[in-house]
This record gives C-alpha cells, structure tokens and sequence, in this order.
C-alpha cells in the first residue's frame, strides 16, 4: 500500500522574523549629557551671529518739528454768495466778447467746431483800379528806329518793314510801367512784335514776366540772362539802359526769327 504523506506538497520556509533590541542605547549622563547640551548652544549662538541683523524698535518721527496749519487764518468764502454770480449769456455781440477776459471766453458746445462758432472776416473785394497816370510814356524810345517803315542800323529780314507802333500804360507789380510796341510784318505770315518796357525800380525779370504773363523759365543768350518762353514764341532781358526788351512772335515762321532779331537787339 502506497503511503499517502508521500504525495503531499512540501510546505515553504517561514522566514525568521527581525530581531527586535530588547534594550535603549546608553545615553550620555551625567557631564557628557552638559558637555553635549553645551556644544549644541554654541553652534546656535554661531549660527544666529551669522544671520542679519534687524532693528527691534524703529527710529522715532519728528512729530514735534512738524509746522502747525494755521486752520483759523484761511480765507473764508462768504456763505449764500456763490448763487449771485453774474451768468454769461451763450451768445455775446463782439464787443462783449472783447471786454471779457480769456479766462471767462464761453466754450464750445458738444459737436460745434471752434471754426464754426467764428464767423470769417468778410474781405472786401478789390475794386478795379484804374491805371496810375503818374509816369510819362511819351519819353520812352522806341527799339528800333524807322524812317518811313524802313529801320535804320537794323537789318530786318527779308521782306519785313516796320509796321503799328504805339506807346501806352500797364501795371507791373500794382505799379505803374510804360510800353513801347512795334510791329514787323511782311514777307512771312504773321508778324514779330517788339516792346521797350520802362518798368518800376527793384522789379526782377521774372516778376516783370508774370506781370505780363508770359510763361518760362532762364535760359543764357550771349552771357545774358533771358526769359524764354516753352514754345520759343517769345523773349524778354533787361538791357543796359534800364529797359526791358520783349520779342515775341505770332507764327512758327515768325518764332524761328527771334534770336536772330534778339542778337542784333542786344548788340546795339
């Protein structure tokens, strides 16, 4: 017969349980506990001589030097007075508004532009003055002098003869100015128009131009500043008389015989 305990599973190992002390470590009594307490005292007083120091108490405040406000001696407003001021009414006359002080000027409304509320000043158009009568045209020479339509220490051009002259009055700068024309036409068509313009003292050339509305700029004919306009139909230079001296043309034809006609001018 086979025996039963043979088959049965081995039962583990139960592991051994710690060891428990049954007993306190020795402490030190006695001195060695003083020495110990010592010791550990020292280490704190070290520590904390280490660390920074903060103020206990807080310096005091000068609560005494501090100056005293004279509350009695401040100036009193007048009851029931305030209600009495004088309004301002929201619309003055300008006589009003200049009596007032800056400081009371009434303010603009919410949305009113500050340019509206003021009205523009109305400027009086300017009046169409008369010509100056003060200046004497009669004196002023002509540019090329003619006897019988013929010029003479001149050479026109083939076929031109002097035509229409005429002195009169313009306006140079609101001053009074006098000019003298001269027509040169034939052979060619259109013609060429030639002005000895007396013009007021400190005038430049190009405030003379705009007065006379010829449009331009400088250009150097000779070594001698000259208005000229774009299309090269006329030209304008202040000669060594104290005159002004204007060539223009009506024509292609008559424009290409400006600088001839102004060299000869500008060489008399």
């Amino acid at each position: 017969m086979a025996n039963p305990a043979a088959k049965l599973p081995a039962v583990p190992a139960v592991p051994a349980l710690p060891s428990v002390p049954t007993c306190l470590p020795n402490l030190p009594k006695g001195k060695a506990l003083d020495q110990a307490k010592a010791k550990i005292s020292q280490e704190i007083k070290a520590l904390a001589a280490k660390a920074p120091q903060t103020p206990v108490v807080l310096p005091a405040l000068p609560g005494g030097k501090l100056p005293a406000v004279p509350v009695d001696k401040l100036p009193k407003v007048p009851a029931g007075k305030l209600t009495k001021l004088p309004k301002v009414p929201s619309v003055l006359t300008a006589a009003q508004l200049a009596k007032l002080p800056v400081g009371k000027l009434p303010t603009c409304k919410a949305g009113e532009s500050k340019a509206e509320s003021a009205a523009p000043p109305k400027v009086p158009g300017v009046p169409n003055l008369p010509i100056p009568t003060s200046v004497d045209c009669s004196k002023v020479p002509a540019v090329i002098k003619n006897e019988e339509a013929r010029a003479k220490q001149f050479n026109l051009p083939n076929g031109m003869t002097v035509g229409a002259s005429h002195a009169h009055k313009i306006v140079i700068q609101s001053r009074a100015a006098c000019e003298y024309t001269q027509e040169l036409a034939g052979g060619l068509p259109g013609f060429v128009t030639v002005d000895r313009i007396k013009t007021p003292p400190q005038v430049t050339l190009a405030e003379l131009a705009s007065g006379l509305r010829m449009p331009g700029d400088f250009v150097s004919v000779n070594g001698v500043d000259t208005w000229q306009t774009p299309a090269h139909d006329g030209m304008l230079w202040y000669s060594d008389k104290g005159y002004a001296i204007r060539i223009t043309g009506n024509n292609p034809a008559t424009d290409a015989l400006l600088p001839g006609i102004a060299s000869q001018l500008r060489a008399k």
